[in-house]
């Protein structure tokens, strides 16, 4: 299992109807996908509510599609890097945007499209309620 870890810049999660199945294999440190009855691999949010799918934890690997730095407002006013966001095709098949981490890099402008990613589970929140989220560490 991933160590848990509170990134500052996540707005608390809480588990909807429909999505308990994924966030509480999300608190064991396992990245739940889909599979339908045809064989195909779909994400969490695609099998919500469907009747033909079978859960099975994922890899937890893929590769980055597209990335951007978020800038925010420093105190005084000035446009600072906050974090970086990015789509991640997992090795599965299906895309995921989350945030990405490169390690050694408060916030990353280098190109990390095509870059191998490893699935880390952080909370998204200090109280029980709030749920583990995916992001997914630079580890190329």
């Amino acid at each position: 299992m991933n160590p848990r870890v509170t990134l500052a810049n996540l707005a608390p999660v809480m588990p909807a109807i429909g999505t308990e199945q994924f966030f509480a294999a999300a608190e064991r440190g396992e990245f739940l996908l889909f599979r339908t009855a045809s064989g195909d691999v779909i994400a969490p949010q695609d099998a919500c509510g469907a009747s033909d799918v079978t859960p099975f934890a994922a890899s937890g690997g893929g590769r980055v599609v597209t990335s951007s730095v978020i800038y925010g407002k420093d105190g005084d006013g000035a446009s600072t890097p906050r974090y970086t966001i990015g789509i991640v095709e997992l090795d599965e098949g299906p895309w995921w945007w989350s945030e990405l981490i490169v390690p050694g890099c408060d916030y990353n402008q280098q190109v990390l499209t095509g870059r191998r990613v490893s699935v880390r589970f952080v909370n998204s929140g200090d109280e029980p309620r709030h749920a583990s989220v995916p992001v997914f560490v630079v580890v190329d």
